[in-house]
């Protein structure tokens, strides 16, 4: 039977006729129709891929589309056609195996709408086939497959012939428990759930189980009243983390409505979903997803979309440069929903508002344009709802280039035009200032000046796919660009008193003479300069209005020399406010607070105000607002940060770690609380023991390189399991570290105290901004023949050899992954590439190896991750200050650039560039 969409959506939309008119409620998702048809129909010309995965064209989008008369066979490219492709797509489906069912019941659909029965009974067949061999009313058992699956069947009003009473006990038991929404376990996902209720309100008609039937009913309920906490003023959908698209969500609630013949709710604002989607799903449609959803949400509201609807504009001019006085004439034509095609210069609206520097006039020809001064202008042609532009737009941009030894292009202003890449920007400067650039075979760039690949890859930080006027990018060869960090020293700022911070290297080294800028979050690019940091990397200053600020340091070379402690740091937001006049109550207290988290970074920064009688450091914690576990006597986690065996929470009041519980310790005005995440058990140096003598070191370390090496007298730290092997600092001076440098212990000596099956580990020791040491976890491989040990070290520092629990190493080099999980290897084959100047690497594979668990959300393209009792989530396609080049999905599997996981889970990465050879340890 054929769905049809609720009686009372029905009424809602002529009640809506009532107040609005009927044109301009049915001109609305006409609209939004004809846009998602035409984004699509883009999508398809400009080379979108035709293979079934999240953000390409699946075959359920060449179902809404001939469902809604277009004529996909006419969407032609190259030596094929829409159609042809998702012919193909479907053919891969029969052939593939482990074809996940929401794809095959996507081909079914598009089978039964093309009206081809033999294939739509073959796919059939292998849903049913998938539901026996699963036995538990599933198709995967893969929820997300499922449910999906499900759902679409329940909207096309088809799937009665499966076993529909095993399918609502498989839909009752993936329902959570406690929360009562889609699927089981720590997170729960709106569309799936949305998707669970549609199958559960259909499938649950076709059982005569009046018991099975009371479940149903009641999972339903409780399922409906999770997705109506999600509603936001607006009468839209979104999911709680905002990680989802809310026209997706919005359009699943919606469908999920029509299937249960429910009204639509009505939010706090007094709005519902249908007023969202008139009024503001059309200039969300921007993805392929969106453009699924949009089309969907129409087409269930009885849009009907009719042969003469245009999906897509052709100018005879996309692009042009005009000289003053010279003219262009323009038409353009229309393409239909049917794949026919007519010119519609007449009927098409024109419009440029630059009217300054060019003239418009309509002809029986065409349109002529006729420059008359210079600059930019912009012509607009609008027809039905559709629009497209020509003209061309310059924008501003600053580059600065440093190589390995010297700076290739100090920071320059360079003219280019709008929606320019880096390579776009590169171009144009090399043609200003006339350094050369070498782009390899895959397109991206090789080499600038010469130098580059093989011994080297170029990072752009950011990276963006494109870039906007008053944007600043540097590319850096081979790491000679330091990111470094600010570190705010006055907690509370206030318009017009004194700012005071400290610029550091990574290293926690200040940085001098560094150009500290801000900006307000208003007029980003009204830059201001706030001065240079003096010899201990600190300066003051004063902000003189209220508002949020962004503020960043920044230590260029100024001339073409060689580098020499390079820095740019990210911006960091300040909030300004007021300067307060009154003068603090007699009854409270204030204190300064300082959170660092395990990575380092700043979780709360401030001053926090505390009455008289609740001055514990507990209570102060409280102020914060951070979540917590623990009590009044000990805290086991803050932030979603855990203690670990010996590592964990450990405060410290005006420098000093306190040696009462925290409940019972008490501020007074003024004080300084600093919580740190420790990973070391000690924070002080131990005392000194027997070392061998300097004399004898050449026999203990070897080197491929002659590294300068000697024995501290004091140990920094006692992290792990001692063996007695001393801690050594490696210095840089005869050596670049232009690669991971080798270093190889001899351990055939009586003292050490190695017990055996050990997990010996390579450690170096590094300083956080507080002056903390703690461990960073390097490998290695042990020779149980030689009775010596061998590591990788890629910097100067201080290290060390200890004993440890648990180590994880991955090694890929080339398509092969070598992976020793406590010195049991395994080898799988594995794939990376190199892009936008740096690797990219599977994530699953690695973060399952490094023993994290993974969920793939593909609606949302976010992908969950727990790990060292932490939880990660990843957007495909976003960025993030951590992350200046975003996730990408390739092949049907998430590509996270090389350091995301050193930067996100604390994992060391080494890399070789010329080698094609990475390897991460944790």
């Amino acid at each position: 039977m054929q769905k049809k969409y609720s009686k009372k959506i029905i009424f809602i939309l002529l009640c809506g006729l009532l107040f609005l008119g009927m044109n301009q409620i049915t001109l609305a998702f006409d609209n939004l129709a004809q846009q998602a048809i035409s984004n699509n129909y883009s999508f398809y010309q400009e080379g979108k891929a035709v293979d079934g995965t999240w953000g390409n064209f699946t075959a359920f989008d060449g179902y809404l589309l001939s469902k809604a008369g277009v004529n996909i066979e006419a969407w032609e490219r190259e030596d094929t056609n829409f159609k042809k492709e998702l012919q193909e797509l479907i053919a891969e489906s029969l052939n593939e195996k482990s074809a996940a069912a929401k794809k095959i019941v996507e081909g079914y659909l598009l089978a039964k709408e093309w009206a081809e029965e033999e294939l739509a009974e073959q796919l059939w067949g292998l849903l049913q086939k998938k539901q026996v061999e699963q036995a538990n009313g599933s198709f995967d058992n893969q929820v997300y497959s499922d449910l999906a699956a499900f759902a679409y069947l329940s909207r096309a009003g088809l799937g009665t012939e499966l076993e529909v009473e095993k399918i609502l006990v498989y839909l009752l038991e993936t329902q959570d428990s406690q929360v009562k929404a889609w699927p089981e376990g720590a997170f729960q996902d709106l569309q799936a759930t949305a998707q669970a209720i549609q199958a559960l309100g259909y499938f649950g008609e076709f059982t005569e189980d009046e018991e099975l039937k009371l479940r149903v009913k009641e999972a339903i309920t409780t399922g409906l009243f999770w997705l109506k906490e999600r509603q936001k003023p607006n009468g839209s959908f979104l999911d709680e983390a905002g990680f989802d698209d809310p026209l997706i969500d919005s359009v699943e609630v919606l469908l999920t409505l029509q299937q249960l013949d429910l009204e639509p709710w009505l939010s706090v604002a007094g709005y519902n979903v249908l007023d969202f989607l008139r009024e503001q799903a059309l200039q969300g449609i921007n993805t392929m997803a969106s453009n699924t959803w949009a089309l969907e949400a129409a087409l269930s509201l009885g849009v009907e979309p009719a042969s003469e609807m245009a999906l897509g504009l052709n100018m005879s001019q996309e692009n042009i440069q005009l000289a003053v006085g010279e003219k262009a004439l323009f038409v353009v034509e229309a393409i239909f929903i049917d794949g026919t095609k007519k010119e519609v210069t007449q009927e098409a609206e024109w419009f440029l508002e630059q009217k300054e520097i060019a003239h418009l006039e309509k002809t029986s020809e065409g349109v002529w344009v006729t420059r008359t001064a210079p600059g930019y202008f912009q012509i607009k042609v609008v027809y039905q709802s559709l629009s497209k532009n020509c003209g061309v737009k310059l924008i501003n941009v600053f580059l600065r280039i440093e190589g390995p030894q010297t700076t290739i292009l100090p920071t320059k202003e360079i003219t280019v035009p709008a929606d320019a890449n880096y390579l776009d920007i590169l171009h144009s400067g090399a043609e200003e200032f006339g350094y050369q650039i070498e782009i390899g075979e895959s397109g991206f760039l090789e080499k600038i000046n010469g130098q580059g690949s093989p011994d080297f890859y170029w990072l752009i930080v950011p990276y963006r796919e494109i870039y906007q006027t008053g944007d600043s990018l540097v590319l850096s060869g081979n790491g000679s660009t330091n990111l470094g960090e600010i570190i705010l020293e006055t907690a509370e700022i206030k318009a017009n008193n004194r700012v005071k911070l400290r610029v550091i290297y990574e290293d926690g080294e200040p940085v001098k003479e560094a150009l500290v800028t801000y900006y307000s979050a208003e007029k980003p690019f009204e830059v201001v300069t706030a001065g240079y940091t003096d010899q201990v990397g600190v300066i003051e200053f004063k902000i003189k209005n209220k508002g949020t600020y962004f503020i960043t340091a920044e230590k260029p070379n100024v001339d073409f020399v060689a580098d020499s402690g390079l820095v740019r740091t990210p911006p960091v937001q300040l909030l300004v406010e007021e300067k307060s006049q009154s003068k603090p109550r007699e009854d409270q207290i204030t204190v300064k607070m300082l959170i660092t988290g395990k990575n380092r970074e700043c979780l709360f920064f401030g001053k926090v105000t505390l009455n008289k009688g609740e001055t514990s450091v507990f209570e102060a914690l409280l102020k914060t607002k951070l979540p917590y576990e623990g009590d009044y006597t000990f805290i086991t986690s803050i932030a979603g940060q855990r203690n670990q065996g010996l590592n964990g929470w450990m405060v410290k009041v005006n420098g000093d770690f306190i040696l009462t519980s925290i409940g019972s310790y008490y501020l007074k005005e003024g004080d300084f609380v600093e919580w740190l995440y420790s990973l070391t058990p000690e924070n002080k140096i131990k005392p000194e023991k027997k070392l061998p003598p300097q004399e004898e070191i050449s026999q203990i370390w070897h080197t491929e390189v002659p590294l300068v090496i000697e024995v501290l007298e004091k140990e920094v730290s006692g992290a792990f399991k001692a063996i007695g092997f001393p801690q050594i600092k490696v210095s840089g001076e005869n050596t670049s570290f232009t690669k991971p440098v080798a270093l190889t212990i001899d351990l055939a000596r009586d003292e050490l105290k190695i017990s055996e099956g050990a997990l010996l580990c390579g450690i170096r020791y590094e300083k956080d901004v507080r002056g903390n040491w703690y461990p960073v976890k390097l490998g290695g491989v042990y020779d149980s023949v030689r009775k010596s040990f061998l590591f990788l070290i890629d910097k100067p520092g201080i290290y060390s050899l200890v004993e440890v629990s648990e180590l994880r190493e991955i090694v890929i080099e080339g398509e092969k992954a070598v992976v020793i999980v406590n010195n049991q290897e395994e080898e799988i084959e594995v794939s990376f590439y190199q892009a936008k100047g740096t690797f990219f690497l599977p994530l699953r594979f690695i973060a399952e190896k490094m023993g994290a668990e993974v969920v793939w959300q593909a609606e949302t393209k976010m992908v969950e991750m727990h790990f060292a009792e932490e939880s990660f989530r990843l957007v495909v396609g976003k960025t993030s200050e951590r992350l200046p080049i975003a996730a990408e999905i390739k092949e049907g599997r998430t590509f996270v650039p090389l350091d995301y996981f050193a930067n996100y889970w604390g994992i060391r990465v080494l890399c070789w560039p010329e080698e094609a050879k990475i390897e991460l340890v944790a």
